[in-house]
């Protein structure tokens, strides 16, 4: 018995050499330490769902702004005076140029009956109507006399519509917008805006959606029949 401990004793103190004889400068707990975890620096993640998000914006807006519409009167170029002021004014962020602008409707070439079908009520004055965008906002720009009052100047903004009128003259009618805004956020000023205009702010309830025309294509009747059918889905579920 003696004899076989002695044996045991002399084969573990082998052992122990020859794992030391293959790293003789590492200690042995050292070969069997807990795998290092790699941790992202703080931010980075955030960096790269942001980089998603604005991923995704991206190709709504894109895609939103293909699906123009006979609505949208043809944009005025860049080199238009009035951009320029409108940039000057800081209304919205440059002018509005990195985005979708230009004229409301074209008077010359829209259909009467099919623009009062769209609350447009006086064409001709419609026509001198100019909006345009930033991320968050849609401006409307429209040229009034030096001698208009703001007690004469009568607007209505609800979420998806706008009226307008001026001196008692019906502009817009309950016009179906292209996209939903803050009524209750929105304001309007006169201002100098390369003439006296009535600038009408309207923010918008989406900032992820570069609009592609000012008013919605479709009938006041068809939004509204839309709209119905939306609220008494929300009201069922």
């Amino acid at each position: 018995m003696r004899r076989n401990a002695m044996l045991a004793r002399l084969v573990l103190a082998h052992a122990v050499a020859a794992v030391a004889a293959l790293c003789p400068t590492t200690p042995l707990h050292a070969k069997f330490r807990a795998p290092r975890i790699i941790r992202t620096a703080a931010g980075e993640d955030e960096d790269d769902l942001a980089a998603l998000d604005a991923a995704a914006k991206a190709a709504q807006s894109s895609a939103d702004a293909q699906n123009a519409d006979a609505a949208a009167a043809p944009p005025l170029g860049d080199d238009d005076p009035f951009w320029a002021a409108v940039a000057d004014a800081r209304i919205v962020e440059g002018g509005g140029a990195s985005y979708n602008r230009g004229r409301v409707v074209d008077a010359s070439r829209a259909d009467a009956e099919a623009a009062r079908a769209r609350g447009v009520v006086d064409l001709v004055r419609a026509g001198e109507l100019r909006w345009a965008q930033d991320a968050d906002r849609v401006a409307l720009f429209l040229p009034v006399s030096e001698e208009t009052k703001a007690r004469s100047i009568d607007v209505d903004v609800t979420p998806r519509a706008l009226s307008l009128s001026v001196d008692g003259a019906p502009i817009l009618e309950r016009a179906p917008l292209r996209h939903g805004v803050d009524g209750e956020g929105s304001s309007w000023t006169l201002e100098d805006v390369a003439s006296r205009c009535l600038v009408l702010e309207l923010p918008k309830l989406d900032d992820a959606i570069v609009w592609a025309s000012l008013l919605d294509g479709r009938s006041r009747e068809e939004i509204e029949d839309e709209l119905a059918m939306q609220f008494g889905r929300e009201m069922e579920e």
